[in-house]
Formats: structure tokens, C-alpha cells, sequence
């Protein structure tokens, strides 16, 4: 009789796990296809390493007015926090201001960041890419995100100067 609840329970928390795992990667897939597009400066950074084979270490421009916005307290410590963002016509991101409680102004955009170890983490700050495939995106110029309505980011594109997908 154990044995049969044993089974029972684990056959139920396996088909529980699956759900939760589907039910975030739907909420992803949604985002990526419907959230808006807000496309940050890169900032260059070296792009190579051996253990994790061909991709592309991200920064982003953003990066320098968030740390200058902080406080010497909180460049001191880890947090998550909020920013805020203007878009330009190419929908570029443009640094606002750190959220700190008051309310949100008009025709801001609300996007999720992360601080640790003195350095700011927007989304993804690496690009898998196919092996041999490197130059293609060589001239990488703007990340292109889909921002969801939590104020997370998912990285969806790398674009050239001239805003083209690579």
C-alpha cells in the first residue's frame, strides 16, 4: 500500500512540476511575441569562451547612468530594482530614472534590473549563436527585447547600427 501511494505522489508532483515549468515557458513564448520592443545600446565587451562554445558577452549602454543614479549605499550591496525608460522614434531605451516609490510619470516605460557584485544585470548579458556564425554579428549594435508587463525583459534580437536583425 505504500508502495501505491509513493507511486501516486510522485507520478502527481512530476505531472505538477511539468505544468509549472509549460505554464513559464508559455508566459515567455508570449511575451517574446507580443510584448513591446525596447531596444538598449551595447556596450562592447570581450566575446569569447571556451567552456560555453560560440557566444557574445552583452553590456549595455544603460548601464553607466544606472550605476551613477544609485546611491554610494545601494553601489554597495545587491538588490533588484525598477528604472525607468524613454523610448526614442527606433524605440531605444533612455535612462529616466530609478524608481523609488513615487508614481510612475506619463510615457515611461517600467524595466526590471539587477545589481551584484557593483555591476548592473538588465536581461541576458550573453548571445548563444551557431558555431562558425561569429561574424555575422560582428557589427551588433542594440539589443532588441520584449518587455512584459511585470517589467522583466526577454532577449529576442541582436540589430545592427542600422536597426536590422542580424
Amino acid at each position: 500500500m505504500k508502495r501505491l501511494n509513493a507511486f501516486w505522489l510522485t507520478l502527481i508532483a512530476t505531472f505538477g512540476l511539468l505544468a509549472v515549468i509549460n505554464l513559464d515557458i508559455a508566459s515567455k513564448e508570449r511575451q517574446l511575441a507580443e510584448g513591446t520592443v525596447v531596444r538598449f545600446a551595447l556596450a562592447p565587451v570581450d566575446p569569447r569562451s571556451l567552456m560555453q562554445g560560440d557566444y557574445m558577452a552583452l553590456a549595455y549602454a544603460l548601464e553607466a547612468p544606472i550605476l551613477g543614479a544609485l546611491t554610494d549605499e545601494e553601489r554597495a550591496g545587491s538588490m533588484t530594482g525598477y528604472l525607468w525608460v524613454t523610448l526614442d522614434e527606433h524605440a531605444q531605451a533612455h535612462f529616466f530614472a530609478i524608481e523609488r516609490g513615487e508614481p510612475k510619470p506619463a510615457d515611461v516605460l517600467r524595466v526590471q534590473f539587477r545589481l551584484r557584485d557593483g555591476q548592473i544585470k538588465l536581461a541576458s548579458n550573453a548571445w548563444f549563436f551557431e558555431e562558425g556564425s561569429a561574424a555575422r554579428f560582428d557589427n551588433a549594435k542594440y539589443g532588441e527585447f520584449r518587455l512584459g508587463d511585470d517589467g522583466s525583459v526577454l532577449l529576442s534580437a541582436l540589430l545592427d547600427e542600422q536597426f536590422n536583425a542580424l
